[in-house]
């Protein structure tokens, strides 16, 4: 099947037409919920928007609707509809988080006429870099419909760059940054609260400290039961070291969401940090377990710490096997490589050491029979009663 009867278009369609289709595609071919067929989706997609590429550039660049005065009134009226009703569904926030709404709403005719396009797609990125809280799910649904992440250089080229950094930062840090906890947060704070709590984020990860601290308690002091604002506050405080404080924090997180991925692997590691390696492997083993969390680059550091709690109590069998998987993922890694070696000499000592106590005690063993089989019966009985004394 060709890339065009996948969209469902005319060959050679140009690149609006392939967009509108695509996006409505999108609807029935959710990627979570099929991958493969996402997949071949978002190949025809590509390969039909590189087939008509030039085609579209000449569009867009030979439009003109200056010279119908009755189409830029249409477009004007349009226009004001279609943003209107984005103000109305960004400043409902149960309209805000709802895919349907969002999908309804890009479905808009205005929004893919060629002409429009261009100026269009400007005044979003305006109005988004301003009105930019959005769930993940939502930035997932205006980025596969815009396609602004496998366009960047475009983007740039065309757009304030102030702007552009704005959007797309905002489309990374709402996969950190959910919308899922704060329900209870009454409508005239909710774009406070979140102001507060994406500037402390931005602060902190910037090691801005001081400036993550006011902005964090601002927004815990509007609404402290947000998840992540709360797992925020618990990553601020293992940067200042003030590991008691973060811990606090993160089982406040688990007591939300009991099984909370982040917040048990960072207990585990602020036990390790203490040295305490005991409850650094109840949690680490806790997290990883639970999730059967395969180890990749995201969870390298946490299985390493979790290694090396192994290796401080003596379940070297355990510290190997990860350290290995932990070697597949980045065989260059010189620091893991040598630890792996120095495990590898410990597992050797300790089954040297094994094998000399077994030898001495077979030795051992030896010797007394040899010399009871020089003695007499009395000897050889009071072999046997010291040996039935100590058994007891």
């Amino acid at each position: 099947m060709s890339c065009w009867d996948l969209l469902g278009v005319p060959e050679g369609s140009d690149i609006y037409i392939i967009k509108k289709a695509y996006a409505k595609l999108l609807k029935k071919c959710h990627p979570e919920d099929d991958a493969e067929g996402y997949q071949e989706l978002r190949e025809a997609y590509n390969k039909a928007k590189k087939f008509t590429k030039k085609k579209s550039i000449i569009l867009e660049l030979g439009t003109d609707n200056n010279s119908n005065p009755n189409i830029n009134e249409k477009s004007s009226k349009e226009e004001s509809k279609f943003f209107n009703r984005l103000k109305e569904v960004y400043s409902d926030f149960s309209l805000r988080s709802d895919e349907k709404i969002w999908r309804d709403l890009l479905d808009f005719s205005f929004l893919w006429n060629v002409g429009n396009r261009k100026i269009l797609e400007k005044e979003m990125l305006v109005f988004l870099s301003v009105h930019k809280y959005l769930p993940k799910k939502i930035w997932r649904i205006l980025d596969c419909y815009f396609d602004w992440t496998s366009n960047e250089i475009e983007l740039y080229k065309n757009n304030n760059k102030e702007i552009v950094d704005i959007v797309l930062n905002e489309i990374s840090t709402s996969e950190i940054l959910g919308y899922e906890y704060i329900d209870d947060i009454p409508k005239e704070y909710i774009e406070t609260f979140l102001d507060f709590r994406s500037k402390g984020y931005k602060f902190m990860k910037e090691k801005k400290l001081d400036l993550a601290k006011e902005y964090l308690l601002d927004a815990y002091s509007i609404y402290q039961d947000d998840l992540y604002l709360i797992n925020i506050l618990g990553d601020y405080n293992v940067l200042i070291k003030n590991l008691n404080f973060a811990r606090s924090y993160y089982k406040k997180a688990l007591a939300i969401k009991c099984n909370d991925l982040h917040a048990m692997t960072a207990i585990g590691n602020t036990y390790f940090q203490e040295k305490n390696y005991i409850k650094a492997i109840k949690y680490f083993e806790r997290s990883f377990y639970m999730y059967n969390l395969q180890i990749d680059e995201e969870n390298y550091e946490a299985y390493l710490n979790l290694a090396k709690c192994y290796c401080f109590v003596n379940k070297l069998e355990k510290a190997k096997e990860i350290l290995e998987k932990l070697l597949e993922i980045s065989p260059l890694d010189t620091y893991c490589s040598v630890y792996l070696k120095n495990v590898n000499k410990k597992i050797e000592e300790y089954n040297e050491r094994i094998k000399e106590e077994d030898n001495k005690k077979k030795e051992g063993s030896f010797q007394i029979f040899e010399k009871l089989k020089k003695g007499n019966f009395n000897s050889f009985n009071g072999f046997l009663s010291m040996k039935n004394s100590a058994a007891r």
